[in-house]
């Protein structure tokens, strides 16, 4: 018999809402997984990037926790919070280039405070 985290010595899984609601998430996280890395390995480039965008997602939404009764709506809830994460990191990336691509003298034309001011 294979046994997982969330899987008593008799086979039995645990009756606490907690424990039902942790198997309710690995149970998506295992549906999921390997659908959100094709489609993040595609978008990032690389396999790696996607595993570590995949794994932020997946810290976030199990600390949320959503109490949610199918794997399908657990697999939306895993999706939505693994793309704004990518969202974000996007935004924040673009915010960045384009502060480094302003030279000094440009941002005192443009009126940008300085350090120095």
């Amino acid at each position: 018999m294979r046994r997982g985290p969330m899987w008593t010595p008799d086979g039995a899984s645990p009756p606490d809402a907690d424990a039902e609601r942790g198997g309710a998430l690995a149970k998506a996280y295992a549906r999921w997984r390997l659908p959100l890395l094709r489609g993040l390995a595609r978008f990032k480039g690389s396999i790696s990037s996607a595993e570590d965008a995949l794994h932020d997602g997946v810290v976030k939404w199990a600390a949320a926790n959503p109490a949610l009764r199918s794997t399908d709506e657990h697999g939306a809830y895993l999706r939505k919070t693994v793309l704004n994460g990518v969202a974000d990191e996007f935004r924040e990336r673009q915010a960045g280039r384009q502060v480094q691509a302003m030279t000094l003298e440009d941002a005192g034309a443009e009126g940008w405070a300085t350090a120095a001011e």
